[in-house]
């Protein structure tokens, strides 16, 4: 009895190309089946290895997206942050020293003028006010003696000494410490050890022709005329030989008149400036009658 299944496949390989096909495959022969339980476990091996492959490998590619996107999103929070802070960062604060702007130096005044000989300087304090150094200096200071101003003066530094110079022409010489002033014209007043001395300017007359009036006068009896012209011959030209003379003189006549400070300080000098004077024993013993005193002050130095 015939199946519906066989009929089915009678019908199936009525065909002549399907008959040809089903036959070639009849006349195969097959290799053997040969299943075990170990050719099964180890397929069963190979099969979880392949697996596992694809697993780590899968995970390694998910571990490095991850990284790869952490890296980037610190990078972009690290960028985030730069630029925060420099948005965000507050404006600090600069001290700035205020710098005190430099002082010109002091210009001296128009209406003084300092003329140094040779290589001597001076230094200008203020506009009314210098310091000399060692040398020779020609000063003049057109100021004005008829307004009267105490402050209307020029003041001159000299070794220790110091000229106040209200108006006129004076020279001056610094030697260290040691100075000496002569005013030609004008008014002046020299200072040392704090003691004022009124500078006289020289006589135009010069110093022979003082010496000749200074001796006339006294031969008509002029004692106090004579003293006048005497004393201005030892201001205006100390160095002059007449002055030399004109210091006994005035020694003599001074202590005649009970000028006894002024005498002595006329012989005083007399010796000071001429050491090896014939008549110096004569002037000494004359000294020694009259009291010591200060000479700073006395005018004919």
């Amino acid at each position: 009895m015939r199946t519906p299944q066989q009929d089915a496949h009678e019908q199936a390989v009525q065909s002549p190309e399907l008959a040809a096909l089903v036959a070639a495959a009849r006349e195969l022969e097959l290799p053997p089946l040969r299943v075990n339980a170990d050719a099964i476990y180890q397929g069963f091996r190979a099969q979880r290895a392949r697996t596992r492959t694809r697993v780590i490998g899968g995970l390694a590619l998910a571990a490095s997206l991850a990284l790869a996107w952490s890296l980037g999103a610190r990078g972009q929070d690290r960028d985030a942050t730069v630029v925060a802070e420099r948005v965000e960062a507050p404006a600090v604060a600069v001290a700035v020293e205020e710098v005190a702007p430099v002082e010109a130096a002091p210009q001296l005044i128009a209406a003084a003028t300092v003329t140094p000989e040779g290589d001597a300087t001076f230094e200008v304090l203020a506009p009314r006010r210098i310091r000399l150094h060692d040398g020779v200096f020609a000063i003049t200071f057109t100021g004005d003696l008829a307004a009267g101003d105490p402050d209307a003066t020029f003041e001159v530094l000299a070794g220790d000494q110091t000229m106040i110079l209200r108006a006129g022409s004076a020279r001056v010489t610094v030697a260290g410490h040691h100075s000496e002033a002569a005013l030609e014209r004008g008014a002046a007043e020299w200072i040392r050890e704090g003691k004022r001395t009124k500078l006289v300017p020289p006589d135009p007359r010069g110093p022979e022709a003082l010496a000749a009036e200074a001796e006339r006068q006294l031969a008509a009896g002029e004692r106090d005329a004579a003293i006048d012209l005497l004393l201005a011959l030892v201001r205006s030209y100390p160095a002059a030989p007449e002055s030399r003379t004109a210091l006994v003189d005035l020694g003599a006549l001074l202590a005649a008149e009970g000028r006894k400070a002024e005498a002595y300080c006329a012989y005083h000098y007399y010796l000071e400036r001429v050491p090896q004077s014939p008549v110096r024993a004569d002037v000494t013993r004359a000294l020694a009658k009259l009291a010591p005193t200060d000479c700073d002050e006395f005018t004919p130095r």
